[in-house]
């Protein structure tokens, strides 16, 4: 997957990879801007679980949508507004 062509990937799936990418580099801290806005509701839940459980880098997430389950998966959740 690291050399083909990502131009025919759907959003979602580019959204996947590009997640992926951070996910391998060095950085201590994610800062994701709506990291799963082209992602079906069940799909952003089951991915942003997997991406606490699977990493030990700090996730700052930035989201438009209002979960009551983000209160239970993250330590901390601000809410503007």
């Amino acid at each position: 997957m690291e050399k083909q062509d990502c131009s025919r990937l759907s959003g979602g799936e580019k959204q996947q990879v590009g997640l992926l990418r951070a996910l391998m580099g060095d950085e201590k801290i994610l800062l994701l801007d709506e990291p799963f806005s082209a992602m079906s509701p069940e799909l952003e839940l089951e991915y942003t679980k997997t991406l606490l459980e699977t990493t030990d880098k700090t996730v700052v997430m930035i989201s438009h949508n209002r979960r009551d389950d983000y209160a239970e998966l993250f330590d901390e959740v601000i809410t503007i507004g």
